[in-house]
């Protein structure tokens, strides 16, 4: 049976004296500095308390967790070449007053490179991802915040995710990505077209018909004209003569 907290804080009461003596002559040799408030201290003693349980926690997950089961590798792996930042952005009643970035995935030497050849942006920010969020939220229902429209089966959630998001790369012009042809002439344009995987801007009608598995066909007994039209089938056997 394990031990409950009354126990456990008995345990560890009969150390933080000595704990906080022995911290103290470490960090503060000749006694806390002039001027120093009790409020203060409460406030360092509670977030000592809060850091001490959440690292006792995590100790002993993890300890049981190693004895548990053998580690699981997992069989993705991330590309070398992948690239990855994050921003965080600190507020105060509400308002941004600092931003810092960090570098998760590569080097800054690296980012730094990846952004000099970008053609979209000069800096980390999320503006992107937060645009990609935005759409993914507008075009699929089970999405939106604050409603009773959620997902209530992980398969149709994902069917439907992949449905929002390949429609949309596909089948909707972007205004940023059109080109111009002629004078106050422009080409619509969709993310697919942007990326060399279509040539037009699909109907969704057109993507829906659209075969999800390809199936070559064997064209070795097929006869076939200039305009490609199939005119007959070779028997099996046969050979074609001149």
């Amino acid at each position: 049976m394990g031990k409950d907290a009354v126990a456990i804080r008995q345990e560890f009461h009969s150390r933080l004296g000595e704990i906080a003596r022995q911290l103290a002559r470490e960090l503060y040799p000749e006694g806390l500095p002039r001027g120093t408030k009790f409020s203060e201290l409460e406030a360092v003693a509670g977030a000592l308390a809060d850091e001490m349980a959440r690292q006792l926690i995590e100790i002993n997950v993890q300890e049981q967790a190693d004895t548990w089961r053998p580690a699981i590798e997992s069989k993705r792996r991330v590309p070398a070449e992948l690239k990855y930042a994050t921003v965080h952005k600190q507020r105060q009643k509400g308002r941004v007053v600092a931003i810092t970035t960090a570098v998760v995935l590569g080097t800054w030497a690296a980012v730094a490179l990846a952004l000099e050849r970008s053609s979209a942006s000069r800096t980390i920010n999320t503006s992107f991802l937060e645009r990609h969020h935005l759409t993914d939220r507008h075009h699929n229902a089970r999405k939106s915040r604050k409603t009773s429209r959620f997902s209530k089966d992980w398969r149709m959630h994902e069917a439907m995710t992949y449905f929002t998001k390949y429609s949309d790369n596909f089948c909707w012009p972007v205004r940023t990505l059109r080109e111009k042809t002629e004078p106050r002439h422009w080409k619509k344009r969709t993310p697919a077209m942007a990326a060399g995987l279509a040539d037009h801007v699909w109907s969704l009608k057109e993507w829906l018909t659209f075969p999800a598995v390809q199936q070559l066909q064997d064209t070795t007994n097929l006869l076939f004209s200039q305009d490609s039209d199939i005119l007959f089938r070779r028997p099996e056997g046969s050979l074609l003569k001149h």
